[in-house]
This record gives C-alpha cells, structure tokens and sequence, in this order.
C-alpha cells in the first residue's frame, strides 16, 4: 500500500506539471519571456518578442499593452500610442491602457504647433478623466495630471492635483517632490492669471498662498518672500515651520535658509545652516533637493 503511494505520488508529481505546461499557449510563454528581457533591460529583443505574439493572436491585447509601455519607456510617445489604442478598442475600460495613453498623449504634444499641441491635451485630459472614473487610487493618476497641468501653464490647478495626490497616497513616490517643482514653477511663471495680470504678479502670488495657509503653502509664502528680499518675513516663517510637524521633509526649508543667508551676505551661517540641511536627510529620493540647491554652495 505504501508504495502504491508513492508511486501515485510520483505520477502526479511529474505529470501535473506537463499538463499545466501544455495549457500554457505559445502567446502566453512570449509575453512572460518579454517581460522578462524588458526587466533586464533587453528593450529591443523583447520588442520582437511582443511582435511575433501580436502575430499569433492578433486579438488579444496583452502583447499591445506591452508594447505600448516598452515604446513608452523608450520615450517613443507617438510610436506608443497605435498599441495602446489598439487595447482601447478591444477593452474601453482598461484602466492601465488609459493611463500610459494619458501620459504619451501629454509628451507628444511637446514641441508641436498650437493646434495639434490643443488635440493632444484635450486627448490626454480625457484619458486621465477616465482613469479618476475608474480608480481615482490608481497608481498617480492626479500627480501626471498635474504635469499636464503645468504644460498647460495652468499652474494653481497643477498644485492643487498634486496635493489631491498627497492626500490619497502621502507617500507617493513621484508627487511628494513634485509638488515642489509646481510651487516654483508658479512663483517662477506668475500663475493661470499671469497674463492679465502681470504688473501685479507678485500680489497676486502673495494672495493666493495666504488666502490658503497650508503647510505647503505656507513654505512657498516664505520662498516668495525671499525672491522679493523681503528677508525678516521669509526667515520667520521658515523657522516657524522648523518647530512644525509637517507633511514633508525639513531639508527644503534648511536650503531656502541657505540661499536666504547667501543673498543677506552670510556665508558662514548658510554653510552652517547646509550642513544642517544635510542632517536632516532621512530618505535617498530627499538627495534630489539638494542636488537642486548645490550651487549656491560651489
């Protein structure tokens, strides 16, 4: 009887496997082998790969999705899209085809005239909308909205996406610096009403961050102020935020110090106040301030 087990034992062993392996499909072994070499970075080889499975089955749409992503990761925006679109037709509510299409949609339009520029925004804002309407947590969704936002020069509702972001997903790998890039750029740009009101950009500015007193906003009120060398104002805020808890590492706030105490001619205190900055690192993706900040110590 024991060793009728194990015999028995050993059959299912070895031709369970078998079986399993013979259901497996020729298009399902080449889309496990391209995502395999595009995590190895074989881009090119795993490209044929997912060509010669569109070959095989023509009407599945995994091999297209996964061309699409790999020609997006090459930056071949406009390459990427026919495949994307391809599982669009086929699956309107595929959530992760919307998404790289948003994205592709928003990087093609780069450097295109105004008209084609206006298509391919209104495209990529559709396909985000869709993306919020199927999974308003899906990956960062509000975040590579706000980029689309920012090349539209739309700066307060790039902010204001991003920090819907944060509130769904603090930790979000992408939008927690982020953020950072879209308050400067509207302290840089002027803002949505900038146009209008360019004599008055900096009292616009002003204004719009005190009106809502975030801690976010709250930092750039000082960085606003010290753009405008308004020096005592700047230096107050940003050591009333250093006794906070807040939302986001203290290292910007020490370099904003820094740049403050070189434009006040302080060398000495803004060296000081570097280091102090350095300290304050806890995480590697918090090394990109610095990075930004690095000339005003050179």
């Amino acid at each position: 009887m024991f060793l009728y087990k194990k015999i028995l034992l050993f059959f299912i062993l070895l031709v369970l496997p078998l079986q399993i392996l013979a259901q497996i499909s020729d298009y399902d072994i080449l889309i496990k082998e391209a995502r395999d070499l595009i995590e190895n970075y074989y881009w090119k080889d795993a490209e044929t790969v997912l060509r010669k499975a569109i070959k095989i089955d023509v009407r599945r749409t995994e091999a297209y999705l996964e061309l699409g992503k790999l020609l997006l990761l090459q930056r071949k925006w406009h390459d990427a899209k026919p495949y994307l679109n391809m599982v669009i037709k086929a699956d309107e509510n595929n959530i992760e085809a919307h998404y790289q299409m948003a994205i592709a949609d928003r990087q093609d339009a780069i450097g295109r005239d105004q008209i084609w520029k206006r298509i391919m925004w209104r495209n990529s804002k559709k396909h985000f909308l869709k993306v919020i309407e199927l999974d308003s947590t899906y990956k960062e969704v509000f975040n590579e909205f706000a980029h689309l936002k920012l090349q539209q020069e739309e700066y307060e509702d790039a902010i204001n996406l991003c920090l819907r972001q944060l509130r769904i997903k603090p930790k979000a790998p992408n939008a927690r610096y982020d953020i950072f890039q879209f308050y400067d750029s509207f302290l840089y740009h002027g803002g949505e009403t900038a146009i209008i009101q360019t004599r008055n950009k900096d009292k616009y500015q002003l204004k719009w961050l005190k009106q809502r007193n975030g801690p976010y906003d709250q930092y750039f009120l000082g960085e606003k102020y010290r753009r405008l060398e308004q020096f005592d104002k700047a230096d107050s805020i940003f050591h009333a935020l250093l006794k906070r808890a807040l939302p986001f590492p203290k290292a910007p706030i020490y370099l904003s110090l820094v740049r403050l105490y070189y434009q006040m001619n302080q060398p000495e205190i803004a060296e000081k106040t570097y280091w102090q900055a350095i300290d304050q690192l806890k995480q590697f993706w918090e090394m990109r301030f610095v990075f930004d900040d690095i000339k005003y110590i050179m």
